[in-house]
């Protein structure tokens, strides 16, 4: 059977697969809340490389970059995974009606990622979309809005303090260009989303950019990716295992790459390491 991702409603999606859906780079454009039926979600940060399993939730932040992946488990039992979408224009709405307390005392440091644990308002909302996950049915429109309210509502209600980091609409401000690049040039994703979340136009990142590392970006995100990839390969780590995870699309434009720069092919490096 084929893997596939439809949704059930405007904001709301639901993946299921009995195949294993290789690490994708992802920039979360808006808040996403995300709970494993079934399977395995693997999410892979700068920070973490977390495997989420059959009845864990996850809250992603808006603009944050990830790898995730999905895999089913042995057996034949499928991943299964429900996604809800809380973008801006819903959130904004939500504010409006119902006048969230935005606590001051928020939390002061967050990775993107929070794990959220076993909560009564997570198992009541995920449980209710049962019948339209598994027949494949439309949420009704009437229902499909209170439905992405009761998801922004079960996040205010946990316990940790997540209203001041929901209802956060400002755009990224101009930050540390190199601090940010030596963090996140794993991931695949257009010059112009890194300008986007260094907080300039594609432009003057250029510009910033070969003034801060003396050489173009798309050539120093080649340079560094074939650098760390030479350093895991050495280390013991198989090329198959790390392409994706440096960002390269496939494994042979990795190999190719890999050998123009160091004149042997990956293989050979792993092959050589000392017993």
């Amino acid at each position: 059977m084929e893997n596939k991702t439809e949704p059930i409603g405007e904001g709301i999606t639901y993946a299921v697969g009995w195949h294993q859906h290789q690490l994708l780079e992802e920039l979360i454009a808006e808040h996403m809340l995300l709970h494993v039926i079934s399977g395995e979600l693997r999410l892979f940060d700068t920070t973490s490389d977390k495997i989420y399993r059959a009845g864990e939730t996850v809250f992603i932040q808006r603009n944050h970059l990830i790898k995730c992946g999905s895999r089913p488990l042995p057996g034949g039992t499928p991943y299964e995974i429900i996604v809800f979408i809380l973008d801006q224009k819903l959130l904004q709405d939500y504010m409006i009606k119902n006048t969230p307390d935005l606590p001051g005392d928020g939390p002061t440091k967050f990775s993107g990622v929070v794990t959220l644990h076993n909560w009564p308002a997570f198992d009541s909302l995920f449980g209710s979309l049962d019948s339209y996950r598994k027949s494949g049915t439309m949420i009704p429109e009437s229902l499909r809005r209170h439905k992405l309210e009761e998801a922004v509502l079960a996040l205010l209600e946990y316990p940790l303090k997540l209203a001041s980091i929901i209802f956060d609409f400002e755009e990224p401000g101009k930050i540390d260009l190199k601090a940010f690049m030596l963090r996140n040039y794993m991931f695949n994703i257009p010059i112009s989303n890194f300008a986007t979340l260094t907080g300039r136009s594609l432009s003057t990142f250029q510009r910033d950019f070969i003034k801060v590392f003396a050489v173009s970006a798309s050539q120093w995100l080649i340079t560094r990716r074939l650098e760390q990839a030479q350093q895991l390969l050495i280390q013991g780590r198989k090329p198959t295992e790390i392409y994706l995870e440096l960002g390269f699309a496939d494994l042979s434009h990795f190999s190719r790459s890999f050998k123009k720069a160091f004149g042997s092919p990956p293989s050979l490096i792993n092959n050589k390491r000392p017993v």
